[in-house]
């Protein structure tokens, strides 16, 4: 009875799709630039998460329904031709994206050749066009596979305009963020953190505990732009 309930339900819902992709549908009328606000409203986040997850550690997020579905941007390039051509042609719709990635070493290293692939399908067409990029990085960066996933991610600094970071590895230069989270850094010196980031720094949010405020004295004499720190313990 629940494998005939969830059949007659994939049927309802793909004779919805083709009645949505009909030429008569109200949707077909829709400007192309109607449709790309309306895009860029869904696409506000594109979760990249590698596969399979190694660490006894559960991702941020739990994947409940199908890949495809954290995957706005993909999702509509994916459903017609004309959709297909406006998201190809729209970088800033792939330059939202939030990846939170387990890197192994050793023989696991080449399960991420795939993850990596999607993560440069998403770079290459989001242009030139700033990226907002939140990162979650769990184990051991290994450089076994053609392109260490964050080595890849850091080629594209220069393009990070919001960056939340989450995990052990230092940060490398990014002169054109302007907006930067960390988490969890509990034993991370965060002043001599700051001479790796970018001087053009105007808000920082910071989600640790502290035992003093000198730090955060200290931590405005290396961003001179900086003029907004949020503490959110």
């Amino acid at each position: 009875m629940v494998v005939q309930a969830e059949k007659q339900r994939l049927v309802a819902q793909r004779a919805k799709l083709h009645s949505l992709l009909s030429p008569m549908s109200p949707i077909r009328r829709l400007s192309n630039e109607v449709l790309l606000h309306i895009f860029e409203y869904v696409c506000e986040e594109n979760l990249l998460q590698s596969y399979p997850w190694f660490s006894d550690r559960r991702p941020l997020i739990e994947l409940i329904s199908p890949v495809i579905t954290y995957l706005p941007t993909m999702a509509i390039s994916s459903v017609c031709s004309r959709w297909r051509v406006l998201a190809l042609s729209s970088p800033s719709l792939w330059a939202n994206i939030k990846v939170e990635m387990y890197t192994p070493a050793g023989e696991k290293a080449t399960a991420l050749v795939g993850f990596v692939d999607t993560v440069a399908r998403f770079l290459e067409r989001s242009g030139n066009w700033p990226l907002s990029l939140s990162l979650y990085m769990e184990g051991i960066p290994s450089y076994e596979t053609g392109q260490p996933p964050l080595t890849f991610l850091t080629q594209h600094a220069r393009r990070w305009k919001t960056f939340m970071y989450r995990g052990d590895c230092l940060l490398t230069k990014c002169p054109s963020v302007k907006s930067l989270g960390l988490v969890g850094w509990e034993d991370y010196d965060l002043e001599s953190s700051t001479h790796y980031m970018s001087r053009n720094i105007t808000s920082l949010t910071i989600m640790r505990d502290y035992d003093s405020y000198l730090e955060l004295v200290l931590l405005t004499f290396n961003l001179p732009s900086l003029n907004t720190i949020v503490l959110d313990m």
